[in-house]
């Protein structure tokens, strides 16, 4: 559902309950991710299989890597030595 389209919850709550009046469900998502040597399967937001944490931190760790980099706040070093002002 997307906020800036007027309209478009009512059509996502009106799909949804056109498909629980027909019986159409829907199929997740099925990933692969490969820790080592081992490919871990499961489906998308699969709590219940046992390798769970690393299959997380493997797709945490993808996720930092294709974000752009953050460029520093201005002022940066200003909330450093305040922050080190706080601890003394």
């Amino acid at each position: 559902m997307s906020m800036g389209v007027p309209g478009a919850g009512e059509t996502a709550a009106r799909m949804r309950q056109l498909m629980r009046e027909r019986g159409v469900g829907v199929t997740g998502g099925h990933s692969m991710v490969q820790v080592g040597c081992n490919a871990h399967s499961f489906m998308s937001w699969d709590g219940c299989h046992p390798d769970r944490g690393q299959v997380y931190s493997m797709l945490h760790l993808l996720h930092q890597q294709m974000l752009p980099p953050t460029p520093p706040h201005p002022n940066h070093h200003h909330l450093t030595l305040l922050s080190h002002k706080c601890h003394d």
